[in-house]
């Protein structure tokens, strides 16, 4: 008996160690998968304060609004003299003017003026001089031309001074009362109340010491008929002008003078202020600014990234302080459903206090899972957003906002024809945004377009992305964000913008809450400096504003080698333009090269490029390539092939676009006599008449007609390759052979011209087989 109780003894043991180790086992399986996080608290930094004169916060002067002449004797276009075409500052200046969507001819100045009158009207409504030396130091003859050009035309100059080498310190400017002083050092900057320039600008804060401080300023006198723009002190204290506008009481020019380049941001406020000034309203910019946060992802990211129930708190309080200067402001949230829920403990909390206060903010959809929209069909698109809409449902999520945002902004453009069905079926999305129409940078480039009844607004990027959740960790340190805030490229993209659609992640308001520091400070900052009034609406309000500012009468043009043989492209670009009128206004213009010198071209391309393929082959083994043969070689034959079938692309384009749209041209004759087949185009376009033989001349070194006074073509371009030789341009008229036949009936049935090297290659024997 005593060994079976001591044997149960033990079983009873050997139960409870096991009943133990499963709950022990239990315990840690039930915290599998959640890893707890060290959370700091957010590090917090004072908000921007305006610098007000003694202190002060005292009310800005009433903005006059002017009304200008309708009746304006020249055209709606600045003229711009750089000092060459790669120069720090002319660059500045085209970037600006670009921003704000003014047309521009740009120049360097020469002993010859460009055209400034075209019959009765002028061509240039502001003339803008980089040096503004070179401009006092003109022969004679030009300067009273250009002098008289803006009396005649009521046209006024903006240019530039720099502190120079010579010793004096007190000068006088050539021809003029003027008188300044270089090399200074200035002090206190502010606009001046009494200016009739400053509109975007606010009287009142005091900027003590530019950043960097430096004495390479320019300080004009304040006197009878130069009053100042920009209020600065010397280091004796004496007031003078940083910026000084000339009302031309002297010679019936008016000009206004910069002392100093776009390093400080202050300068360009005042840079904007002048150009709408000077252009007498044909520079249209007013003081309404629309703004729209879009924070991306708001469940997506990984664990330890993701917003608390704290962060969310602040998200709504931050809301609650941006209304104080915003109408109405409220964030946009941009979900994909799948992710709720996803993070660790922590993080669950913050996405179900997300939930609890959803009708404070904007809901639009993204994918369920975070998907790529053109990695999808129209049924798995119409699938993920399906299971994303029956998530707001279930969560009392209210998507009304008719706005959606595709992840990465995959199938917005280019265009992703199932992404925009499968919207409108399930969504029924009217607005849209994205930041790669029609290239990514310059940001003051991208427009908006309409696809399928779908508004594609311009989308803006702010600094912030994904990784950035620390103050101390931010690219460049805080002071490139600080710099980015006040006074660079965010300040700036609301200065120049009548709307702006922001670009932010969830990650931004977590953590360090960068994305609440950047938007509240730049609103302060925004408040201090300038005039602008900052409203919010839905976005689908933010419709109306679809290329609000792009001026009607310019041509807009893009050139590929790359898009004539793509089977897709007609149907795309017609797409890009919905409306019948706006497809009536698009040209095709096909230029025709001998499809065997184009392929030599493209395979000695490929060479300078490095291709292995081209290197280690000659071309005849290329063409020779089979269709067992490796993928990189088949595929470089298509390449130096498939472009020369020109019959057969041309036909595929007819499909979309009428005979009328489509304009082929000779591109031997382009090359060797540009003008004439430029007049001609001109002519059939019904465009303005223009010179182009003043503007173009030959290039002895690139063998190439360019544009005078701009450096003629790239280093990659113009390349001189080894001649053909004759067995392998005999291979390349053999392959051709039927297609230059095709090409030949195609153009003779639409009584278009015949290029002279097809006419020449029609007229040789045929090769024996």
């Amino acid at each position: 008996m005593l060994p079976r109780r001591r044997l149960v003894s033990v079983l009873k043991l050997c139960l409870a160690i096991a009943l133990l180790s499963l709950i022990l086992l239990a315990s840690r399986l039930s915290n599998l998968g959640e890893e707890i996080h060290v959370r700091y608290p957010p590090q917090r930094l004072p908000p921007y304060i305006c610098p007000r004169s003694n202190g002060t916060d005292s009310a800005p002067a009433e903005v006059a609004v002017q009304n200008w002449n309708a009746t304006w004797k020249s055209d709606a276009k600045v003229l711009v003299f750089v000092e060459t075409f790669y120069s720090k500052l002319g660059k500045q200046i085209l970037n600006i003017i670009d921003a704000i969507k003014v047309p521009r001819k740009v120049e360097t100045l020469s002993k010859n003026l460009p055209l400034l009158t075209t019959a009765k009207r002028g061509r240039f409504s502001i003339i803008i001089i980089e040096n503004y030396y070179k401009y006092l130091n003109l022969p004679a003859w030009n300067r009273q031309l250009l002098d008289k050009y803006c009396r005649d035309y009521g046209v006024g100059i903006i240019s530039f001074l720099a502190s120079r080498s010579a010793d004096y310190i007190r000068a006088k400017v050539k021809d003029s009362p003027l008188t300044f002083r270089q090399k200074q050092r200035a002090a206190n900057l502010r606009f001046s109340a009494h200016s009739v320039v400053n509109f975007l600008a606010k009287p009142g804060a005091v900027l003590e010491a530019p950043q960097p401080d430096t004495d390479d300023w320019i300080l004009f006198d304040i006197s009878k008929g130069f009053e100042s723009v920009i209020s600065a002190e010397d280091v004796d204290g004496e007031e003078r002008a940083a910026v000084v506008h000339d009302r031309g009481l002297a010679d019936g020019v008016e000009r206004i003078l910069f002392g100093h380049n776009f390093t400080h941001w202050i300068n360009k406020i005042a840079f904007v202020d002048a150009l709408r000034h000077l252009g007498e309203g044909s520079v249209r910019i007013d003081l309404n600014r629309f703004i729209q946060i879009d924070v991306d992802d708001i469940f997506v990211g990984m664990s330890g990234s993701r917003m608390t129930r704290s962060d969310a708190d602040a998200l709504l309080d931050s809301q609650n302080r941006l209304r104080r200067f915003i109408a109405n402001f409220t964030y946009c949230l941009g979900f994909s459903g799948s992710f709720f829920r996803n993070g660790d403990s922590l993080e669950v909390k913050g996405d179900e206090r997300l939930i609890e206060i959803a009708n404070n903010f904007v809901w639009f959809p993204h994918m369920w899972r975070h998907n790529h929209a053109h990695e999808l069909n129209v049924t798995q698109l119409k699938a993920v957003m399906t299971l994303n809409k029956m998530f707001a449902q279930s969560w009392k999520i209210s998507v009304d906002s008719h706005y959606a945002i595709s992840p990465q902004h995959a199938g917005v453009y280019p265009v992703h024809e199932e992404l925009y069905d499968s919207w409108r079926d399930i969504w029924d999305i009217r607005v849209t945004s994205t930041e790669e129409y029609p290239h990514f940078r310059p940001s003051s480039a991208r427009r908006g377009f309409i696809y399928k009844n779908i508004s594609v607004l311009p989308r803006q990027t702010c600094g912030l992305y994904t990784h950035t959740h620390f103050f101390h960790s931010y690219p460049d340190g805080l002071s490139n964000l600080l710099n980015n805030i006040e006074g660079g490229d965010l300040f700036f993209t609301i200065l120049t913008n009548p709307f702006s659609i922001f670009m932010t992640h969830q990650q931004n308001y977590a953590h360090d809450r960068l994305g609440i520091f950047t938007f509240e400070r730049v609103v302060n900052f925004i408040k201090c400096w300038t005039n602008l009034r900052l409203f919010w609406a839905k976005p689908m309000y933010m419709e109306q504003f679809l290329n609000k500012t792009s001026p009607e009468h310019t041509v807009v043009f893009e050139k590929s080698a790359t898009y004539f043989d793509n089977p897709e492209a007609p149907r795309t670009a017609a797409a890009l333009l919905p409306c019948r009128i706006c497809r009536l206004q698009m040209f095709i213009l096909v230029i025709l090269l001998d499809p065997a010198i184009r392929a030599y071209s493209w395979y000695q391309h490929m060479r300078a490029h490095n291709d292995s393929a081209a290197l280690s082959l000659s071309l005849i083994e290329i063409l020779n390539v089979r269709s067992s043969d490796a993928l990189p070689l088949r595929k470089l034959r298509q390449r130096c092939v498939s472009p020369g079938r020109y019959a057969h692309h041309l036909d595929r384009w007819l499909d979309v676009y009428p005979l009328s749209q489509i304009h082929v041209i000779d591109g031997d004759t382009l090359r060797y006599n540009p003008v004439a087949v430029l007049k001609s185009l001109t002519t059939s376009l019904h465009l303005p008449a223009f010179a182009y033989e003043e503007m173009l001349k030959f290039d002895e070194r690139k063998r190439f007609f360019c544009v005078r006074g701009n450096k003629c073509l790239g280093a990659s371009k113009g390349r001189k390759y080894p001649p053909m030789d004759e067995k392998l341009r005999a291979r390349l008229n053999a392959i051709f052979r039927e297609d230059n036949i095709a090409l030949h009936k195609l153009l003779v049935r639409y009584d278009l011209p015949i290029p002279e090297w097809l006419r020449a290659q029609l007229s040789r024997p045929r090769p024996e087989e």
